[in-house]
């Protein structure tokens, strides 16, 4: 066989860090309830830093979405994956504060985010049944 170009010479490729994917292990849930966070990545190195937002979707009311909370916990990517277990527990006490949730759809994403390489990623949309959390009057 013949080639048309020279096969020994080198090639440089840049490889990008990338978060691929960022899901939940469920898609409705209640308050109380055990969930899976899933991120995965594409050449992330193991250790790397994952930090995680909690936001309610509000593209269907047409405003911003609005910030909830932020995991203090420190997590790490292994093997381009982190896995996260997670309680909802979305009320006054754990919160600090009144949820101020927009409409009656109530549709939550986490926020994965790699500071090291600039990353961020926005999960699927999570279901949640609120009443829990409603005020009786």
């Amino acid at each position: 066989m013949k080639f048309g170009k020279e096969t020994d010479r080198g090639h440089r490729v840049i490889i990008e860090p990338q978060i691929r994917r960022a899901f939940w292990s469920k898609r409705r849930a209640w308050p109380g309830d055990e969930v899976k966070l899933h991120i995965e990545t594409r050449w992330v190195p193991d250790g790397t830093k994952v930090a995680v937002e909690f936001w309610e979707d509000d593209s269907g009311e047409g405003s911003p979405d609005d910030f909830m909370a932020r995991l203090e916990e420190e997590h790490t990517i292994e093997n381009n994956r982190c896995v996260i277990d997670y309680k909802i527990e979305w009320d006054y006490a754990t919160l600090g504060q009144e949820l101020e949730l927009e409409g009656s759809d109530y549709e939550f994403y986490f926020l994965a985010s790699v500071d090291k390489f600039s990353l961020q990623q926005k999960s699927t949309l999570l279901y949640v049944d609120l009443d829990a959390f409603s005020p009786s009057f």
